[in-house]
């Protein structure tokens, strides 16, 4: 488990230190209990994703979650499974998380 505020630039670095990822180097996944739901945007052709600000603490955080299948309501708090990523967007980058699922 991951407290919000320990989600930054640094921890993102030590993660990236551990790549590459896969089948027998599985990216780290990590829980985050009680975000509260800022904002909720369907993205993508079909919008089957959706992008959003989760807030705990005082802190927000962008957060990723592709082909959804619980829907999720601004104000709602959720605990999730997630991975930790960089998001760049017109040169500015910000940690984000890529959530997997919703407990």
């Amino acid at each position: 488990e991951i407290n919000p505020k320990d989600i930054d630039f640094e921890l993102l670095e030590i993660l990236q230190s551990f790549e590459p990822y896969g089948h027998k180097n599985p990216k780290p996944c990590f829980k985050i209990s009680n975000l509260l739901i800022k904002s909720v945007r369907p993205m993508g052709k079909d919008e089957k994703h959706l992008k959003l600000i989760l807030n705990s603490e005082n802190v927000n955080i962008e957060a990723l979650y592709f082909n959804y299948e619980k829907k999720l309501v601004v104000g709602e708090s959720i605990t999730c499974i997630a991975n930790l990523a960089k998001n760049s967007f017109r040169g500015l980058i910000t940690p984000q998380i890529i959530i997997k699922e919703i407990l």
